[in-house]
């Protein structure tokens, strides 16, 4: 074998290696975040049309008093949904907000004690085709708002997976700091029924 096959042979060995090291589960964190949270549907099944009850519980995981949001527009991301596994493709928009997406998050900040939760409930609704839809409001550049929204409206089992986010320019003087957060998601399941 040449000098050459020998180095080609190497360097397929190392990229197969190499690639096989993302697929590799590292162990579970078992450091606390400063904020727990947790998906909760408020039932497992809910027929078709009705709007699920949804809430990201918030846990105050710190040692003082801190601020967390009690509403979810701008606070909470839903990142996916699916049905039966496959994904749900999200609607875009945009919302016009008269002071901002950080007023709307600020005027939503709660006072949480050390221990203490707050549930903040998702904005599911109903559409005006008589679809339940969940809706998720984030930040724009310019303090605007950009809407996703994902129908619910056929029967299956469904998984929304959401995660709290920072808000930039929220600013309260009547309450403690917000609470620090660092992002990580959580998932609710349910069924839709015909």
């Amino acid at each position: 074998m040449s000098n050459f096959s020998r180095a080609a042979t190497l360097a397929v060995a190392a990229i197969v290696v190499g690639c096989g090291h993302d697929n590799v589960s590292s162990p579970p964190s078992t450091a606390t975040s400063p904020v727990g949270a947790e998906l909760k549907a408020a039932q497992s099944s809910y027929p078709a049309g009705t709007p699920p009850k949804i809430s990201m519980v918030l846990r105050n995981n710190g040692s003082g008093a801190c601020a967390l949001p009690s509403v979810a527009d701008g606070s909470v991301e839903v990142v996916s949904v699916t049905r039966d596994g496959t994904a749900v493709v999200g609607r875009p928009g945009r919302e016009s907000l008269f002071n901002g997406m950080a007023a709307v998050v600020a005027r939503g900040l709660r006072s949480v004690a050390p221990g203490d939760s707050v549930s903040v409930p998702l904005d599911v609704g109903v559409s005006r085709d008589g679809s339940a839809v969940v809706r998720t409001s984030q930040q724009t550049a310019v303090d605007g708002g950009r809407i996703t929204s994902w129908v619910l409206d056929q029967p299956g089992k469904y998984r929304i997976t959401a995660r709290l986010v920072a808000v930039t320019g929220v600013h309260r003087t009547d309450l403690p700091q917000q609470c620090p957060y660092s992002g990580n998601a959580a998932s609710a399941e349910f069924q839709v029924t015909k």
